[in-house]
């Protein structure tokens, strides 16, 4: 992800003048380059995070781990509504609180989204 991203900034105008005006690699990276390669990748951050719990419960299921997968899986089996209720709620609210959180992150660095945030209003 960030690799891509900051290939396509690397691509731009902008960064040909910053080397034509003789800025060094290095301040061409930290001063241009991160600025504009980090805030479309900050809202991705939320659906990596989904990722990785539902494949850590998976692995905890797969490998008999003790967890919140194993936990799952034993209530699935013992047929214990309120368990199965209680963990599906819990997950689903820790996935959805760290998209909502990666998007105000990443609507707060990007001063495009910004933009059209303050125009809705």
């Amino acid at each position: 992800m960030m690799r891509t991203s900051v290939t396509e900034v690397m691509a731009q105008n902008y960064i040909r003048a910053a080397r034509i005006r003789g800025l060094s690699n290095y301040e061409i990276v930290i001063e241009h380059v991160l600025r504009n390669a980090i805030p479309p990748i900050i809202p991705k951050l939320g659906v990596q995070l989904s990722s990785m719990i539902t494949l850590a419960i998976m692995t905890e299921s797969i490998f008999n781990w003790p967890g919140v997968g194993r936990w799952l899986l034993d209530a699935l089996s013992n047929q214990d509504y309120a368990s199965i209720q209680a963990g599906v709620l819990v997950v689903a609210t820790i996935v959805l609180a760290a998209s909502i959180v990666s998007d105000l992150i990443g609507a707060m660095i990007n001063p495009l989204v910004r933009k059209e945030w303050y125009a809705v209003r």
